[in-house]
């Protein structure tokens, strides 16, 4: 169609035309190869209609390739965070576990520590007694129940219970008790210097009489040391190196003569078997603190020594 067009066109043109004529061969040629390269032409028309889709199908193309592409983020990101949870998931049980074995470990050692301290504490266990259920028993509880003595007093004091029940009167109690005797303490206070001292009968015999000989050097009288004894039964527990340290002190320290140093042991036998240290804080409070002299303080000494052994000086001194 295209050779037919062009000739009809060739014979339209002018006579006169030769150059045109002359050249019209080489025209039908060169339409002849176009019509042969026609088809190459029209099919890259048709990839260029396939590639130039109209804008609807693009749009609806882009959408399904965003789609996709959402699909697949979405995809991604849920395997990403199941991954995630499987991490966490093994890090907390792990976590888990750890802190189970340590805490374990922590219960087993506050056990092992609790088991160490109840060991340590069976060492220093001492086994209590409740004498009343030895008193069918013994024939010194017996005795003692009859003397007036209170086991329960003695029982709260650590180690006394087991050294009582371990006395045997005949050899142990009655040798002391007559001894006490002898020293003009009657019976009637047997109890009650046995409760503030059961330990008395560990003292040798010998070594009391020792300590009462010294007070009899020293021209005690017999009611003065009778009132020494059963005013203070710890006095007998003391050697004659110590009482004799003590009444130097209180001989020397308040200026006192051989009848004042008497008359303060048996007025206040306490005072010289108390504690030293309180006794020289408390001088120093009476003297130093509230300006007494030596005569104010001797003639205080001698007639309320107990103002030695009051606790109350070193706690108004706190305040």
């Amino acid at each position: 169609m295209l050779i037919l067009r062009n000739l009809r066109f060739i014979t339209k043109v002018a006579k006169t035309d030769v150059s045109i004529l002359n050249s019209a061969p080489r025209i039908v040629r060169e339409l002849r190869s176009q019509s042969r390269q026609r088809p190459d032409i029209q099919v890259s028309k048709e990839e260029d209609e396939q590639t130039t889709k109209p804008p609807a199908q693009v749009a609806q193309a882009e959408k399904h390739a965003q789609i996709d592409i959402t699909e697949a983020v979405h995809k991604y990101l849920k395997d990403e965070l199941r991954q995630i949870e499987n991490v966490q998931s093994e890090d907390a049980s792990t976590s888990i576990s750890n802190a189970t074995h340590k805490e374990n470990k922590s219960v087993s050692g506050v056990d092992a520590d609790n088991s160490l301290a109840i060991g340590e504490a069976k060492k220093d266990y001492v086994p209590t007694f409740n004498l009343a259920a030895y008193v069918n028993k013994s024939p010194t509880l017996q005795q003692f129940i009859q003397l007036g003595v209170d086991l329960h007093s003695i029982e709260r004091r650590k180690g006394l219970a087991k050294f009582v029940l371990g006395l045997d009167f005949e050899k142990d109690v009655k040798p002391h008790l007559y001894f006490l005797q002898d020293q003009g303490v009657s019976p009637d206070v047997f109890g009650e210097f046995i409760t503030k001292n059961p330990l008395f009968f560990k003292i040798d015999l010998d070594d009391l009489q020792t300590r009462v000989n010294y007070l009899e050097s020293k021209n005690f009288l017999p009611e003065q040391r009778l009132r020494i004894f059963t005013r203070n039964p710890f006095w007998l527990m003391f050697s004659t190196r110590r009482i004799d340290q003590r009444l130097g002190y209180f001989q020397k320290e308040f200026r006192l003569n051989g009848d004042d140093v008497r008359f303060l042991s048996s007025k206040q036998p306490r005072l010289i078997t108390y504690s030293m240290e309180h006794i020289r804080k408390s001088t120093f409070c009476i003297r130093e603190e509230m300006g007494f002299d030596e005569d104010e303080l001797k003639c205080l000494l001698l007639n309320k020594p107990r103002l030695w052994m009051m606790s109350e000086w070193f706690a108004a001194d706190l305040h």
